[in-house]
C-alpha cells in the first residue's frame, strides 16, 4: 500500500534528521490512511518536540475519534495536559 511505502520512507528521513520533511510526508500518510497510529504517533511527538499544541490537538482528537481506546493517544493527551498545566 502506498501509505505503508511513504511511512517507511518517512521513517528514513526522521533517521536522517530530517524532520521537517518527514512531519510532511506522515500527513500525507495521514490522509490516505487517517488510521494510520504508528504515523499519527509519529506527527503528534513532531509537534510536540516544535512546541506545537494546538496541532497536536487536531491530531489527539482525531485520533481519538477514530479509536477511542488507543493507549498511545489516551498517553498523548494527557502529556499534553500536562504541559498545558490542564492536568495535575
Amino acid at each position: 500500500e502506498q501509505a505503508e511505502q511513504e511511512y517507511q520512507q518517512a521513517l528514513k528521513l526522521l533517521k536522517q534528521g530530517n524532520k521537517a520533511e518527514a512531519s510532511f510526508i506522515l500527513q500525507k500518510v495521514l490522509d490516505k490512511a487517517p488510521n494510520h497510529t504508528a504515523a499519527r504517533s509519529l506527527l503528534i511527538e513532531y509537534h510536540l518536540n516544535i512546541k506545537d499544541p494546538d496541532q497536536v490537538a487536531v491530531l489527539l482528537r482525531d485520533g481519538l475519534t477514530i479509536d477511542p481506546t488507543q493507549a498511545i493517544f489516551i498517553k498523548q493527551q494527557a502529556l499534553l495536559l500536562h504541559e498545558q498545566g490542564q492536568y495535575k
